[in-house]
C-alpha cells in the first residue's frame, strides 16, 4: 500500500522548554516569547512533508485506492452482520461482553479509513502552508508541541492561558511582511485547547481553535491593553473603570478594554494608538470575523480570532494530487487582511 510509518504516525515536537537563540543573527527568526529561532531546527519536518507530496504526487492513484482498501474491513463488517444477523443475535448479541467484542470490531473497521482519510487532509494543509511559505521566504512548523505554548502563556497570559489541558501550537509561522512604509517581523500559528466541566457522567470536553498573528513593534508600549468585542452588556461597563471611549461612538458600542493600573493612566495612550483609520478596518474586521481581540503588550502586538487559519479546503487529494490555487489564494488573502490592519495601527505604537 506504500503507506510508511513516517506518514501514518507522524511525528510532533513534544518538548517541555522551547530554546531560543539569545540575539538575532543572519537567518534567524523573530519569536514573541523574546528570541530568534533558527530554521535549522525544523528542517526535518518540512522535507517530511515534501518527501509525503512526491509521493502521492508520483502516484496519484495512491491516496484513492488506499482509502478504499481501508474500506474492505468496514464493508466486509456490514455485510456479515447484515447476513448472519439472526446468528448474531442468538450469540454474540445476547450478551453484554459479546455486544462489546462486537462493537469494537465495529469500531476499528470504521476507524482504519477516517483515520486514513483525516492523515491524507492533514498533508494538504501542510503543504498549502509549507508553500505559502517558502513563497515568501518564512519559516513554517507543522507540528509544534506544549514547550513554546508554555513560553507564551508565561508571557502573554491574557490570550494563552485557557484551557483546562491538550494545550498546544502548531502550524506556526516565522517571517516579515512588507509594504510600502516598513517591514514588520511576525509570528503566527494555530492555538489549540480543550475546556473540561462537569464531573463523572455529566463530564463534557470541548476542543477550541484560535488563529494566533503577533507582531514586533520597534519599543515597548506605555500601556498594555487587551481590545476585544463588547459582549452586548454596556450597562454593566458603567460599574467597570475599564471604559474608554473613542470619538467613534460605533466603535465605543463594538469594543471593550481591559487593562492594568487607573483609567487616568492609560486612557491617552490607548486612544492615540487607535486612529479613525484604524478604527473603521476594525470594524470592518468584526463583520468577517465571529469573534476577535488585540493583546497590546510590551514589544509585541497579538491578534487571535477563532477558527483555523484555513477552514475550508478545496484541494482533494482524493481527486488530484494537485494544490487548488483557491486554497493558495484563501489563505494568502487572509493573513494579509490581518496583517494590512496591524501595519495601519503598529506606526502609532513605534
Amino acid at each position: 500500500m506504500l503507506i510508511s510509518k513516517s506518514s501514518l504516525f507522524p511525528k510532533r515536537k513534544d518538548t517541555n522548554i522551547f530554546k531560543l537563540e539569545p540575539k538575532e543573527g543572519a537567518g534567524l527568526f523573530w519569536d514573541p516569547c523574546g528570541g530568534w529561532v533558527d530554521p535549522q531546527d525544523y528542517q526535518a519536518d518540512r522535507e517530511e512533508i515534501d518527501k509525503d507530496f512526491k509521493k502521492y504526487e508520483e502516484n496519484p492513484s495512491l491516496p484513492q485506492r488506499n482509502f478504499y482498501l481501508f474500506c474492505i474491513p468496514l464493508m466486509l463488517f456490514g455485510v456479515l452482520s447484515a447476513w448472519q444477523y439472526d446468528y448474531l443475535s442468538q450469540t454474540m448479541l445476547n450478551s453484554e461482553g459479546g455486544i462489546r467484542v462486537y462493537g469494537l470490531i465495529g469500531f476499528f473497521c470504521f476507524a482504519a479509513p477516517a483515520m486514513y482519510r483525516r492523515l491524507v487532509h492533514s498533508l494538504q494543509r501542510d503543504y498549502i502552508k509549507k508553500l505559502l511559505a517558502d513563497k515568501h521566504q518564512w519559516l513554517y512548523n507543522p507540528y509544534g508541541g506544549p514547550g513554546h505554548w508554555e513560553s507564551l502563556r508565561h508571557k502573554f497570559p491574557e490570550i494563552f492561558d485557557k484551557g483546562t489541558k491538550k494545550q498546544k501550537l502548531y502550524d506556526e509561522f516565522w517571517g516579515t511582511i512588507t509594504d510600502d512604509r516598513k517591514t514588520t517581523l511576525f509570528y503566527s500559528s494555530i492555538f489549540e485547547y480543550t475546556v473540561v466541566s462537569g464531573s463523572g457522567k455529566n463530564r463534557r470536553e470541548h476542543t477550541y481553535y484560535q488563529t494566533i498573528f503577533a507582531f514586533k513593534l520597534k519599543k515597548s508600549l506605555k500601556a498594555d491593553f487587551l481590545l476585544h468585542p463588547e459582549n452586548g452588556l454596556r450597562w454593566f461597563r458603567w460599574f467597570s473603570r475599564k471604559e474608554i471611549d473613542t470619538e467613534s461612538d460605533e466603535f465605543n458600542r463594538a469594543f471593550a478594554f481591559t487593562y492594568n493600573g487607573a483609567k487616568d493612566e492609560k486612557a491617552l495612550e490607548i486612544v492615540k494608538t487607535l486612529s479613525p483609520a484604524v478604527q473603521t478596518k476594525l470594524l470592518d474586521l468584526k463583520k468577517t470575523e465571529k469573534y476577535f481581540s488585540f493583546l497590546f503588550k510590551e514589544e509585541a502586538v497579538i491578534f487571535a480570532t477563532n477558527g483555523h487559519l484555513l477552514p475550508k479546503m478545496h484541494t482533494n487529494f482524493f481527486k488530484k494530487v494537485a494544490i487548488d490555487p483557491k486554497d493558495e489564494e484563501a489563505l494568502q488573502k487572509r493573513m494579509h487582511g490581518i496583517l494590512e490592519i496591524v501595519g495601519d495601527i503598529v506606526p502609532y505604537l513605534s
